[in-house]
């Protein structure tokens, strides 16, 4: 069976893409991180972390139409 990706390293690389005028979700993202620091690393693969994250994105980002929220996306899918 694959191992699933880490959420907290997928928030690192999304928080460089995102423009520093996105404040308001660098500030959810890097909370949300922060709370994560002492998780077993199971559980940062799992739904348990990702739904939370998944959660901020589409609060803050409701439509993909953006070059920078077109590369989260596609970071998402990747493999």
């Amino acid at each position: 069976m694959e191992k699933g990706r880490s959420v907290f390293i997928i928030i690192e690389k999304i928080v460089t893409i995102i423009p520093e005028n996105e404040i308001e979700l660098i500030n959810e993202l890097k909370k949300y991180k922060k709370s994560l620091f002492n998780k077993a690393p199971e559980l940062l693969v799992g739904p348990d972390c990702w739904i939370p994250f998944i959660n901020i994105l589409n609060y803050f980002v409701p439509v993909i139409k953006e070059d920078w929220q077109i590369e989260i996306k596609n970071l998402l899918q990747t493999a």
